[in-house]
């Protein structure tokens, strides 16, 4: 009795179709364990990826960044109408002089 097994025998018949990880293009390989496609798409699966699902600096970021903009928003919109140019101004002023927490929330970068 033969102990080793022949994987082209195995593998008799059509392949099933395989599909990379990372850009979903379809993989033609003779390996049923391949994942990626490329070695471009291997790098980008195992590159860290900075955001707040993965770190708790970007969430604490993330959340001090919105919460900034969302009490610039209140204090804008309960001013009445006439009086919120002046405030977006004064605001970009401030932005201008070198206030980069408040230029962030304005230019949302």
């Amino acid at each position: 009795m033969n102990k080793y097994v022949n994987l082209n025998e195995v593998n008799e018949g059509a392949p099933e179709a395989l599909f990379c990880c990372v850009c979903g293009t379809t993989i033609q390989s003779q390996r049923t364990t391949k994942k990626y496609c490329s070695a471009n798409c291997r790098q980008k699966a195992n590159r860290n990826q900075q955001n707040s699902a993965s770190s708790t600096t970007k969430a604490r970021t993330n959340a001090e960044f919105f919460d900034r903009a969302k009490r610039l928003a209140e204090v804008l919109y309960t001013l009445p109408p006439e009086k919120r140019l002046g405030f977006m101004q004064q605001l970009i002023g401030e932005a201008r002089a070198g206030n980069t927490k408040l230029r962030e929330v304005l230019t949302n970068q």
